[in-house]
């Protein structure tokens, strides 16, 4: 099985490392989350998956994120994508296409990186790290296992 992703040459890069946030002797940054309600005509707008969550512990935040992520297609298909959203878009940048690479056999996989869609957001704007964003990634290729 192989994993294909968007932007994949960021993670061959930069090294492995588990979720971090630099820290800047401030305090803890407060976690919010949108609300479902938010999303719930997402189905009406080409976009049916049903969430699905994972809960990763980050370094400088005292209780888990709860990061979004659609796994859709057959678990055991010879080629995963792994699509990668950029700022300031979610996962629903990939809607009109998944349903193409669904139809030509692949697994989709796609996530919501920490701040992002229906992904928890941390308030402070400094909490925003490269490594923040590299460690989710890294984190949920490892948990799904994708290969």
């Amino acid at each position: 099985q192989h994993c294909i992703a968007a932007a994949m040459w960021l993670v061959a890069l930069i090294p492995l490392c588990s979720c971090g946030i630099v820290s800047s002797g401030a305090s803890e940054p407060a976690v919010v989350r949108t609300p479902d309600s938010r999303f719930k005509d997402l189905y009406q707008q080409s976009y049916p998956w049903e969430p699905r969550y994972i809960w990763l512990t980050i370094p400088g935040v005292s209780k888990p994120l709860r990061v979004h992520y659609v796994d859709e297609g057959p678990a055991y298909a010879n080629e995963t994508l792994l699509l990668l959203h950029g700022t300031p878009t979610w996962s629903y940048l990939w809607r009109k296409m998944v349903p193409s690479f669904l139809k030509a056999g692949y697994r989709v996989v796609m996530f919501d990186f920490i701040g992002f869609g229906r992904s928890d957001k941390l308030t402070a704007i400094d909490a925003y790290t490269h490594d923040l964003h590299v460690g989710t990634l890294m984190d949920l290729v490892q948990t799904l296992d994708l290969k």
